[in-house]
């Protein structure tokens, strides 16, 4: 596998993950759940086991999100649970640990399933993020919104989970 991995040009795994996040995602979306499994995992095994991969962050968190998701409509809310955590811890352990784009949606199923406690220690660990600690003017409106959202679950309100609508 590194053999074949080492053949591969860089332009080529770009586009295979950059197409892997988007089918997954769509797959998942159209309730093709075994393909968005296949997918999913995919993506993580072949781009998200690296912490030195580009653009390892975006892989393991995108693929993790769709694993919770499709682990949740299947009703196992444990699982969804450890996906969502693993989402955003494996990230954190790159040396960047950027992500683009925090997904929230596994997040605000589980808050709609009553996982208050597990989406508010996602949210928290989200801050952790090394392009939102190291350019916080940049990303000042995402902390605000983790902020804000971590404070309504503490509160009884029930946060947006969306970025634009905090």
């Amino acid at each position: 596998m590194t053999l074949l991995k080492q053949e591969r040009s860089r332009e080529r795994d770009n586009e295979r993950r950059n197409l892997l996040k988007t089918l997954s995602k769509t797959a998942y979306r159209l309730e093709k759940l075994d393909r968005a499994g296949q997918l999913a995992t995919e993506l993580v095994l072949d781009f998200g086991q690296s912490t030195t991969d580009t653009d390892y962050e975006e892989a393991t968190h995108t693929g993790n999100i769709v694993l919770g998701l499709i682990a949740l409509q299947k009703g196992d809310v444990p699982k969804a649970k450890d996906y969502l955590l693993i989402a955003i811890r494996a990230p954190l352990r790159g040396e960047r640990s950027y992500l683009s784009k925090i997904d929230t949606e596994l997040a605000k199923k589980l808050f709609e399933k009553g996982e208050k406690t597990v989406v508010a220690e996602y949210l928290k660990l989200c801050e952790g993020l090394g392009n939102l600690k190291n350019s916080p003017a940049i990303y000042e409106d995402e902390i605000k919104a983790l902020k804000t959202w971590q404070e309504q679950i503490k509160t009884g309100a029930t946060p947006s989970f969306d970025f634009d609508k905090p």
